[in-house]
């Protein structure tokens, strides 16, 4: 595991606070709670994977993981109040087309905006230096999907009751891996165990036991290391339920944003 929850809810808390703490006394009552501004955020990365998804030309599952991680690291160092997840979330989009090296200019990934785009543009480009700055440069993204890959060639080859089932793995396989985007997980833990993870909750669901592949293969030398996965499973598997039952609603996020509003312009 690289850090843990407490750490993470600390350091939005500062960056809330960092922000409140300027506003006068008598906004004290309308300035977002950390709750609030992760709701919020939360709300802006669903945003982003509509966006992302009806790009042109089409965006690979790579760039978008790449923007949400970058919009993630961003607000747990950054407040709402300060920068409004709209404007960062399409610069985090804007940004991961270059790093992940899927080549689109900058006049074609307006087209993909609605309303305003040469208002969009210049959002982006005054944005891009900023982002770059608050996520200190560090623009390698490590991601689950790689070792997805290489966790079913080894079934395949060296498991075999999953030898003819790995086909059978990818729908929950996705599924799994696109709730643990919305989480903390990419924060806690690494890619390699979040695809393992994954890989055996889909095998799970499919009725295919990999107790024998995990014990016996992947943790034949260390079964300390089995123990600590399931646990790291349980608890990935937890933030998916977790999230998925306390999605804000519609509601919730208007009231948000009105607060947002009236403390951006004040």
């Amino acid at each position: 595991m690289k850090g843990n929850q407490t750490e993470l809810d600390q350091l939005r808390i500062a960056a809330n606070e960092k922000i409140s703490n300027v506003k006068s006394p008598s906004m004290k009552e309308t300035v977002l709670t950390p709750n609030e501004e992760l709701s919020l955020v939360r709300s802006y990365l669903f945003n982003l994977r509509e966006f992302c998804r009806k790009f042109q030309p089409p965006m690979g599952k790579s760039v978008i993981a790449t923007a949400f991680i970058f919009m993630k690291r961003f607000y747990l160092h950054e407040s709402c109040m300060e920068h409004h997840p709209r404007d960062i979330g399409v610069t985090c989009a804007y940004l991961a087309c270059k790093i992940d090296e899927f080549n689109v200019t900058i006049d074609q990934f307006i087209k993909n905006i609605q309303g305003d785009r040469k208002k969009a543009q210049k959002t982006i480009l005054s944005n891009e230096l900023m982002l770059m700055k608050k996520l200190n440069f560090q623009f390698i993204v490590h991601l689950p999907f790689r070792p997805v890959e290489g966790f079913l060639i080894d079934l395949r080859a060296r498991y075999p009751p999953a030898r003819d089932k790995t086909d059978l793995l990818l729908k929950e396989i996705e599924e799994f891996l696109e709730k643990s985007m919305y989480t903390d997980a990419c924060f806690l833990f690494a890619p390699s165990q979040i695809a393992l993870a994954a890989v055996y909750h889909a095998a799970q669901i499919c009725d295919l036991n990999l107790k024998d592949y995990l014990k016996k293969m992947v943790f034949a030398d260390d079964q300390g290391a089995y123990e600590y996965f399931k646990r790291a499973y349980d608890c990935m598997q937890q933030m998916n339920e977790s999230d998925q039952q306390n999605i804000p609603t519609k509601e919730a996020i208007k009231k948000i944003e009105k607060k947002l509003q009236e403390v951006m312009t004040s």
